[in-house]
């Protein structure tokens, strides 16, 4: 029994499956952690095109704004942008859709940097800016199970209004 332990023969055989399996562990990992990396770019891919899908709602908002404050809080937006349905902008908070535009108040000056003699700004009382709250979601749909959705809110002047 003494003669076969001091033997080292088949030591080889077992150096060469401990490091298989070593090299074969670290291969293992390497492939595990890239495929998670491709999860991650394509999670981080859709957010983004669903911030900048809100960000051009946000656009549309402000470029709806007007003097009239009734019909602006009014103001819906549920769009497309690319017609296929994978990129919808709405109007709204992510959880809860709804208007776009909330009227905060209105910021008021004195004197005019328009130019002189413009009824209702170069008058005593100044003018005044109306101060909206907007609120734009944008989501990336794909095969009809959004996977990514960003909430964009901004506060935007219209004005001068005279008062």
């Amino acid at each position: 029994m003494r003669a076969k332990l001091r033997d080292n023969q088949g030591i080889t055989l077992v150096v060469v499956l401990m490091t298989m399996a070593i090299l074969l562990s670290v291969i293992g990992a390497g492939l595990l952690f890239s495929g998670i990396n491709a999860k991650i770019t394509g999670s981080y891919q859709a957010g983004t095109q669903a911030f900048f899908t809100a960000d051009a709602g946000l656009s549309e908002a402000v470029s709806m704004l007007s003097a009239d404050q009734v019909a602006v809080q009014a103001l819906g937006l549920n769009r497309d942008l690319n017609g296929d349905g994978r990129l919808i902008y709405r109007g709204g908070s992510r959880l809860t859709p709804g208007p776009v535009a909330q009227f905060v108040g209105t910021r008021s000056g004195t004197g005019d940097s328009l130019s002189s003699g413009l009824p209702g700004y170069n008058e005593s009382n100044g003018y005044s800016f109306y101060q909206y709250k907007l609120n734009v979601t944008g989501t990336n749909v794909v095969a009809g199970i959004e996977v990514a959705g960003r909430e964009v809110e901004a506060q935007a002047l219209f004005g001068p209004v005279a008062q």
